[in-house]
């Protein structure tokens, strides 16, 4: 874990502080933690729906069979496994 400090405006610390209290998390540097993730989530998604909006409109269609599939469901369920690690 790399150690960093930063400053908050004056009147977020306590907002911080209490929703480390009633959030269960271990620390303020367990919530920030927390809400950078959920940002990474947030903007992989955005990103995951533009892509699919992107190719919704593209007039190249691609024919997958029992074995593209099954290539995708591995690749999907090694994603799982490693996030589950971490």
């Amino acid at each position: 874990m790399v150690d960093n400090q930063f400053a908050l405006p004056e009147g977020l610390m306590p907002f911080v502080q209490d929703r480390v209290a009633e959030g269960g998390y271990e620390s303020v540097s367990a919530y920030l933690a927390e809400l950078v993730n959920s940002d990474r989530r947030q903007q992989a998604k955005a990103r995951l729906e533009a892509e699919l909006l992107r190719r919704i409109d593209d007039p190249v269609r691609i024919t997958m069979d029992d074995a593209d599939w099954a290539a995708i469901r591995q690749q999907a369920e090694q994603r799982i496994k490693s996030r589950n690690a971490s």
